[in-house]
Parts: structure tokens; C-alpha cells; sequence
């Protein structure tokens, strides 16, 4: 009997030995607090958190983190903290899109571009000229960064450096060699993780069940894509980074599920964290659709200087915008400047049920459109630091209409209305308004002082100007001077 329990003692001793000295080992990509991050670092991830546990071996032991883009990849050494478990770190270079990466030498290109246009156009002003070479400027940046993004997909870049280069969406690889795994036999581990967030080039569907979307380099839909929000997603900008739309565009929340167009970092926003949302093509422009949606804290003076822009944009196919909130910009809050139609086809612009507010600049500018038709219905314009609405310079039968809005409390005027060429069928109609402020500002300024402008009439009629203004147009005959309407009368 004490013959057979040795007997099963010494084999269950070789079978614990033999379990233990042979283990397979466990490989993780982890957070800073050692938890296994599962299948996605989050987008501005600087380090990589590495993890070994091998009851096999002691001191230190060797991984390889290889990526998409640096397919050569880093070798690191993870020390042992624990009995088996070792744990070490990586950190990683984001390689984002970026149009603009040198702002001071675009500011030189837009100086010399707009010393060439002024030979051009001598008739032309400075804010003209510095609005047109910008945007020229701001497409051949485009055009060349693009092209570095395509030509970056097709290069893998290999360095041994001691940092990971990675881009947005890669695939990162940590591999481990364990010598002995259970069966005593060599076996290569790995574990895998996605480099989180979006930069370049982008199209397709964005779904809520992948919401949130995190902006890590400047994006773009090209000509020929397409994009496609749900419902309930949330598009987050990690720093100052532009999303430039040059193809379809659909984007259709509900009223309470609205597509927010956020920075990371909505604990303590400030003005202009992003670069804004632009809607831009020299050629045939796609449709665009938006509804229910917030852009906030997007637009800055980096060039075009809005949170929600629509530049360039020819023979435009239609652009819908509807229950909106944009405020938050360190600009303009909306950006309608240089888009063409022709003739026998306007260009159509409409904003239906939008609120504007809360901007550093004037709340909507419209300005140098040509044979488009440019609707304002129901919208709300309000807290704006400058005008609440800018029309200046529209051409060739250019129809701005504004109708039942609330435009009131805005820093500068509420309306401001400069140089426009009447004689080419341009026309401006705002009726049916609430044009308010309790400031004293100007309700409406109209900008001086071109001769061939004298006595022409803007359709203003049927607005309500608040109690003071509307007691004032009553009293006596009509029409005369009006305290807070700068017009010809002054």
C-alpha cells in the first residue's frame, strides 16, 4: 500500500514538472495600466504596450512589433517583473495626411499669387485677391498632398529606429518565438491590433455601430467616391484637421439621432479646434445632402475660414442643408464663396431650419458666386461675433433669397450688404424675417460707395424689426431714414 502511494506521488511530481518547464506563452499589445486592449489601439496612441508571460524563461526576453507601414518593424526587449512575466513599451510615429504642412511657406505662395492676379484683375480689392489665391493656392496643396498619400500606400517604409512608423488603420503584429511551448516543441505567438482613427483618403458607409470616427490627419472624398453617414455617428477631430468633400455626400441624421462633427475633446472646448467642413470641387459637383447634424468648434483662419464651407464648387448637381447647429468656429460659421453655375442651369445652395451662432466671425458669408440661386428658409443666425449675414460681391444673375429667419443679436450688423452686380440680374430678397438686436448695432448696412449702386433697391419688405425700428417705419410717410438701416438715405 505505501509502495503505490509513492508510486502516484513521484508521477503526479513529473507530470506538474513537465507541465511546467514546457509552457506555451501568452503574447498581448496592452494599455498603460497592463490591460489587454483587444483589437484596437485608440487613435493618438503614442506608445504600445507590450506583454510576454513564459513560464519557460527568466531575465529578458525579445519581441518583434511590426506594422503596415513599417513592415520591418522594431525589435524590443521586455524585462521580467514577475515570475514568467515581462512587459516593456514601444512608441509609434503617426504618419497623417496633412494638406498644409508648412503654413508659413503657403502664406508666401498666397502673397505671390496674389501679386499675379492683381495684374490680372487691377479692378479687383485685396480681400478678392487674397480670397482667390488662397483658394487657388489651398487646391494645388491639395493636389500634391493627395498624390503623397496615394504614392505613401504603395511605400513600406522599414527603419530600424526604435520607433513604430505607423498610419491610420494599420495593422500592427507583435510576434514572439516561444522555444518550448506545451509540447516542448518551437511555436511563433503573435498578437494583433489596428492603429485606431482616419486620415487620407475615405469613402464608403459610416455606420453607427463603428461610431466614433477619430480624425488623426486631414481626410478627403475624392472626386469619384462616395460617403455615406448613419444616423447617430460621431465624427471626433484629434487636432487641427481638415475634411474636404470633393465627391457624394449623404449625410442624413434624425431628430435624435443628429451626425455630430465634434472635437476629441469636448470637456473644455475652445473656438477653431479643427480645421472644419468643407465642400469643394473645380468640375461637376456631386450631390450633397446633410440634415440633422452639428458641426461644432470646427473652422479656424486657416484657409477657407468656416465651419461648414462651400467653395468652388461648379455646375453643382445640388447642395441640401437642413436641422443644423454650427457654432464654436474661430471664423466664419458658414462659408458659401466662389461656386458657379451657368446661364440656362443656376447652381442651387439651400439651408433650411439651420442654427448659426456662437461664431468669432460673421455668422454666414456669401460672397463671389456666379449663376447660383442661394437659399436661406427658417434659419436661426444669433451670438455671432461679426455680421449675422455677409453678402458681398455675387455676379451674373446670382438669386440670394432669405426668408423667414430670425437674424438678431450679432456683434456687428445683422445684415451687411456690399457691392453686388445689380445690373447682371444679381438680387437680393430678405422678407418675412425677424431682423432684431438689443445692442444698437446696425440692422442692415449697406457698404458705399460705388455710383452705378446709388438708389438701388434691396427687397426688404415684411420683416419684423423689433418694437423701437417697426414703431419708427409707422410713424409718418414712407420711405425715409431709418436710425439702424444704413442705406442710401445716410
Amino acid at each position: 500500500m505505501k509502495r503505490f502511494v509513492l508510486c502516484v506521488i513521484v508521477v503526479l511530481f513529473a507530470f506538474l514538472n513537465f507541465a511546467y518547464a514546457n509552457y506555451t506563452a501568452d503574447v498581448t499589445f496592452t494599455d498603460s495600466l497592463w490591460n489587454d486592449v483587444g483589437n484596437e489601439y485608440p487613435a493618438g496612441t503614442t506608445t504600445l504596450y507590450l506583454q510576454v508571460y513564459d513560464l519557460d524563461v527568466s531575465g529578458s526576453v525579445d519581441v518583434l512589433v511590426t506594422g503596415d507601414t513599417d513592415t520591418g518593424g522594431e525589435t524590443v526587449t521586455l524585462t521580467e517583473v514577475s515570475t514568467g512575466l515581462f512587459q516593456g513599451t514601444l512608441s509609434v510615429n503617426l504618419s497623417s495626411f496633412k494638406i498644409i504642412d508648412n503654413k508659413d511657406q503657403y502664406a508666401i505662395d498666397v502673397e505671390t499669387r496674389m501679386r499675379s492676379l492683381s495684374m490680372k484683375h487691377s479692378d479687383w480689392d485685396e480681400d478678392r485677391l487674397k480670397s482667390r489665391a488662397s483658394a487657388e493656392v489651398y487646391n494645388e496643396y491639395f493636389e500634391r498632398a493627395r498624390k503623397g498619400d496615394i504614392r505613401s500606400k504603395s511605400i513600406n517604409m522599414s527603419l530600424e529606429d526604435g520607433v513604430l512608423q505607423v498610419s491610420t488603420g494599420d495593422l500592427m503584429v507583435m510576434t514572439y518565438e516561444d522555444a518550448t511551448n506545451d509540447y516542448g516543441n518551437a511555436e511563433t505567438i503573435t498578437d494583433e491590433a489596428v492603429y485606431g482613427g482616419w486620415s487620407g483618403n475615405v469613402s464608403g458607409t459610416w455606420t453607427a455601430a463603428n461610431s466614433p470616427y477619430v480624425v488623426t490627419g486631414d481626410i478627403y472624398v475624392n472626386e469619384s467616391d462616395s460617403l455615406i453617414i448613419e444616423p447617430g455617428v460621431e465624427v471626433k477631430f484629434l487636432s487641427n484637421y481638415v475634411f474636404d468633400v470633393r465627391g457624394y455626400f449623404y449625410a442624413v441624421g434624425t431628430e435624435t439621432d443628429s451626425i455630430k462633427f465634434i472635437p476629441v475633446n469636448m470637456t473644455n472646448p475652445v473656438q477653431g479646434m479643427w480645421g472644419g467642413l468643407h465642400f469643394i470641387h473645380h468640375g461637376d459637383a456631386s450631390q450633397v445632402t446633410l440634415s440633422y447634424f452639428v458641426v461644432a468648434y470646427g473652422g479656424n483662419w486657416d484657409w477657407p475660414y468656416g465651419g461648414l464651407v462651400f467653395y468652388n464648387r461648379y455646375y453643382s448637381e445640388g447642395t441640401v442643408i437642413s436641422h443644423g447647429d454650427i457654432y464654436g468656429s474661430s471664423a466664419y460659421g458658414a462659408y458659401i464663396y466662389s461656386n458657379y453655375g451657368s446661364s440656362d442651369n443656376l447652381s442651387q445652395v439651400t439651408f433650411q431650419n439651420v442654427k448659426i451662432h456662437n461664431n468669432s466671425g460673421d455668422g454666414l458669408q456669401i460672397l463671389y458666386n456666379y449663376y447660383c440661386d442661394i437659399d436661406i428658409d427658417g434659419c436661426e443666425i444669433y451670438d455671432n461675433s461679426g455680421n449675422g449675414i455677409y453678402v458681398y460681391g455675387n455676379y451674373d444673375a446670382t438669386v440670394v433669397d432669405v426668408t423667414g429667419s430670425d437674424i438678431h443679436d450679432n456683434g456687428g450688423s445683422e445684415v451687411y450688404v456690399g457691392y453686388f452686380e445689380h445690373q447682371d440680374g444679381v438680387s437680393y430678397t430678405f422678407n418675412n424675417n425677424n431682423i432684431m438686436n438689443d445692442d444698437y448695432n446696425w440692422l442692415v448696412y449697406t457698404d458705399c460707395c460705388w455710383s452705378e449702386q446709388a438708389g438701388v433697391e434691396v427687397d426688404f419688405r415684411y420683416n419684423f424689426w423689433g418694437e423701437s425700428t417697426t414703431a419708427e417705419m409707422n410713424e409718418g410717410d414712407n420711405p425715409k431714414n431709418i436710425s439702424l438701416i444704413y442705406d442710401w438715405w445716410d
